[in-house]
């Protein structure tokens, strides 16, 4: 349900039962709950976390399965346990889990409120959506199920709303809740609350920043779902907190803060450098209280922090020379315009660059992995060898840069590799998973590396077909027929003749696979 720091919608978890059987929610993958990725974290904090690939997992407030599901498709080893209390929401859950035939997972209806588990029964426990939509008493269930379930090593993570930042946010939720009727159906709520805030933004002023905010957010709102705004403005709760309340809260089940899921916003330097220096003289030599001044600082509405109940043997910063055991990835294309020093570009256009030619090596091999993951350790080895150099300062040099890319969230780490496939493959094959999503015409596909990748960049028919059964030369030929029939749109320069057809559907395989390639949607 809840927003994340980008501004990117997230899935609602949090439960009124009868609300979210009318208007069930879109659920979605998240790839910061992915246990290989939690527990990269935990081996830079010095921890030993359990195996992810054979780990069990449990979600609370799993909606119909859409981030846990994946899951269980890509680790078969792993055992996968998700507790709603939305009856519709777990029926759908279990049609697709019977479709896909999966034998690790297990979908159940519970009130958390009164949930019971064994000790030390979970590995990982995700609870994404759910904290702070649920009040005091249910809040306190959760923590407690964290502490009672989680193994020694094991690690859970929770998002929730955070103040001061979301604040602002508050003064949407206390117009929704005015203007529309409690006791109308949930999408009537939703339509209701639409309408009266693009009017109210309508009247505000342009130059204030009360109004710049509210008619910003009535324009974010237009691209959510409706079961996001039933969730965050409309639902009987929504308590945000500071950071610290929530520390202390945790510690109340001896549960201890580790990090943030995206590193990078409890490590980086906030804002700049200076700003960063600033902010730990301020806070001392408490690293939470700098954690707290980094939220008044930034104003961020939301958290995903990463608790353990482990209180001794966890470093205080994470070592970047503990990348070694673990495995990267980063979208980064090089850039040739500036001969002088190497230039990469990651996934969303920014820059990296580099005049050290050990670390100039390492980030084309991964450029070239993408979207597969590295081993860290294989990155170390200069092709040709630099004898000049030796192999501590190479890996000094390499792991300190990839920490960078890390912190500035251009890279993600894993103690599992992804196996992907390529373009080039002769029998291309779309993992089931995603095949399926295709085949009931979701808006997303879930891709290997847990993120939803818009359905609509290709062909909903040849995704389906890509189960490695055809050949290139037959996907070729299947696309004439659908050129041909009408079925599939040919760019508007497009010859009808039967060489034209032919290069079209040459130039829309090539492009569509490329796709597929490159958002990890291909399987080995």
């Amino acid at each position: 349900m809840a927003q994340n720091p980008q501004g990117d919608p997230a899935h609602l978890a949090a439960r009124t039962g009868g609300d979210f059987d009318q208007l069930p929610y879109p659920s979605m993958p998240f790839a910061y709950t992915q246990p290989a990725q939690l527990a990269a974290l935990a081996t830079l904090y010095g921890l030993q976390p359990p195996q992810a690939d054979s780990a069990r997992v449990l979600e609370l407030g799993c909606a119909s399965g859409g981030n846990i599901i994946p899951l269980a498709a890509r680790f078969p080893k792993a055992h996968f346990v998700g507790l709603d209390l939305s009856a519709q929401h777990i029926r759908d859950g279990s049609r697709r889990i019977g479709s896909l035939g999966l034998k690790n997972i297990d979908l159940r209806q519970a009130d958390l409120a009164e949930t019971q588990v064994a000790p030390d029964s979970f590995d990982y426990v995700i609870c994404h959506g759910v904290f702070s939509w649920v009040g005091e008493a249910v809040q306190e269930s959760i923590l407690a199920i964290c502490r009672t379930a989680l193994t020694n090593d094991g690690l859970a993570v929770i998002s929730y709303n955070v103040l001061p930042g979301w604040h602002l946010r508050s003064s949407v939720r206390q117009i929704c809740l005015y203007h529309v009727d409690p006791h109308a159906p949930a999408r009537e709520r939703v339509a209701q609350a639409r309408r009266v805030l693009e009017k109210l933004a309508e009247l505000t002023s342009e130059t204030t920043p009360y109004g710049v905010f509210l008619r910003t957010e009535v324009k974010r709102l237009k691209q959510l779902p409706a079961a996001y705004i039933l969730g965050e403005f409309l639902s009987h709760d929504n308590i945000p907190m500071p950071f610290h309340a929530f520390v202390a809260r945790a510690r109340g089940h001896q549960l201890s803060f580790l990090c943030e899921a995206d590193l990078g916003s409890s490590v980086g330097e906030l804002l700049y450098p200076a700003a960063a220096e600033r902010l730990r003289a301020e806070a001392g030599a408490d690293r939470l209280a700098e954690e707290q001044y980094k939220d008044f600082v930034s104003g961020r509405p939301f958290r995903r922090s990463v608790l353990t109940k482990r209180s001794d043997g966890v470093d205080l910063l994470p070592d970047p020379n503990r990348l070694s055991a673990l495995y990267v990835s980063s979208r980064l294309t090089q850039d040739p315009s500036t001969p002088e020093r190497v230039r990469f570009r990651d996934g969303e256009g920014r820059t990296v660059t580099t005049e050290d030619g050990a670390v100039h090596q390492a980030l084309a091999k991964l450029a070239a992995a993408y979207p597969s993951h590295v081993r860290v350790e294989e990155l170390f080895s200069p092709d040709p060898p630099q004898a000049a150099l030796p192999q501590g300062v190479v890996r000094e040099r390499v792991c300190r840069a990839l920490f960078a890319l890390v912190m500035a969230q251009q890279a993600t780490l894993a103690t599992v590799a992804t196996p992907t496939g390529r373009a080039q493959d002769r029998h291309p094959k779309v993992w089931p998973l995603a095949r399926l999503e295709a085949s009931s015409r979701q808006p997303w596909l879930t891709s290997l590396n847990h993120a939803p990748i818009p359905a609509s960049t290709v062909d909903a028919d040849l995704v389906v077909r890509l189960d490695g059964s055809l050949d290139r030369p037959a996907l070729q030929a299947l696309l004439v027929q659908w050129l041909r029939q009408g079925k599939l749109e040919p760019s508007p320069d497009t010859s009808t003749d039967t060489d034209g057809i032919e290069k079209a559907a040459h130039r829309y395989l090539a492009r569509a696979l490329e796709q597929l390639a490159q958002n990890a949607l291909l399987e080995p």
